[in-house]
């Protein structure tokens, strides 16, 4: 599995929204991610779905010839499947690697419009926040009374390789993809272990892809993670 360097680049105060250029993307170093213990369970809602489709037995010997189907085209199968939403799976963490040095275990999810896991062809940028400086008492609640944040340091993964996307996506658990973030701030390796000022941090994903019809499209998503009770 491999792991996910933090970008190296300036962070204006307030970063603007993704730039609809091309993000570049960053070398990926080997790095074999521990087994997965906890199992999401995944549910559709019934109603979006379609009546089952007619299951017809067919006489072998009969010479009749099967009803023409309804006519398909690229667009339509690829519209059928394209990822609707994106989502940060609570299975997202901080933890320690094989070398027990800390990394956050960013666990991304996309789902089509019946609101099942897919797969998809993109660029991924996860941004880090932390909260902003509640004043000199450093109280959890003067933060959450703030209410402000300030990104710390931001991810950028290319997964538009079919070979490198399967790569990161953990079809036999989660059905999410997962990236180890590594080289994470000094704030954050106190957070976990419970001698920071600062209650949670709040991470930013984009997925930025072209739909089926062949449009840009920018899928957003963000989950605030608690030191006590985690993914929220």
């Amino acid at each position: 599995m491999p792991t996910v360097p933090h970008s190296s680049q300036s962070t204006p105060p307030h970063p603007p929204r993704p730039s609809r250029q091309p993000i570049t993307s960053r070398p990926l170093a080997a790095l074999a991610l521990s087994g997965l213990a906890l199992l999401s369970a995944c549910t559709t809602d019934e109603r979006l779905l379609p009546a089952a489709p007619a299951i017809t037995k067919v006489d072998p010997n009969s010479t009749a010839t099967s009803a023409p189907t309804r006519a398909l085209t690229t667009e339509g199968i690829l519209a059928a499947v394209e990822p609707a939403t994106l989502r940060i799976n609570p299975l997202t963490r901080l933890e320690p690697d094989s070398k027990d040095v800390l990394r956050l275990a960013c666990h991304l999810e996309l789902a089509d419009r019946f609101g099942q896991s897919c797969r998809w062809l993109g660029k991924v940028r996860i941004e880090l926040y932390r909260p902003a400086d509640p004043g000199s008492d450093g109280s959890s609640d003067a933060i959450a009374m703030s209410g402000g944040e300030r990104q710390s340091t931001f991810w950028e993964v290319d997964i538009t390789d079919p070979d490198q996307n399967a790569l990161v996506f953990d079809d036999l658990v989660s059905r999410t993809y997962i990236f180890p973030l590594v080289d994470l701030p000094d704030w954050v390796a106190r957070l976990a272990q419970g001698n920071s000022r600062e209650p949670w941090l709040t991470l930013r994903a984009y997925f930025i892809t072209i739909d089926s019809r062949g449009r840009e499209r920018i899928l957003e998503t963000s989950a605030r993670i608690r030191r006590e009770t985690g993914n929220r």
